[in-house]
């Protein structure tokens, strides 16, 4: 098919010589371990942050109880 009469997002692939399949982004080498250990880093950070947050909320509730 013509390059003009294609819609729009169809591109024929340069290996299968059809459309690109969804989600072949691990075969294509746009992998997410190239971003692996970053992303990792800040989940951790973020659950230990959200761990202290939640504690502090717990004592401080509690501390609201004890006083009636």
């Amino acid at each position: 098919m013509p390059r003009s009469k294609r819609p729009r997002g169809a591109r024929k692939s340069r290996l299968s010589g059809g459309p690109t399949e969804g989600g072949s982004g691990g075969k294509r080498g746009h992998s997410n371990m190239e971003h692996f250990l970053h992303t990792a880093e800040i989940k951790e950070g973020n659950r230990h942050r959200r761990r202290i947050e939640d504690e502090e909320v717990i004592r401080r509730d509690l501390a609201e109880a004890e006083e009636g």
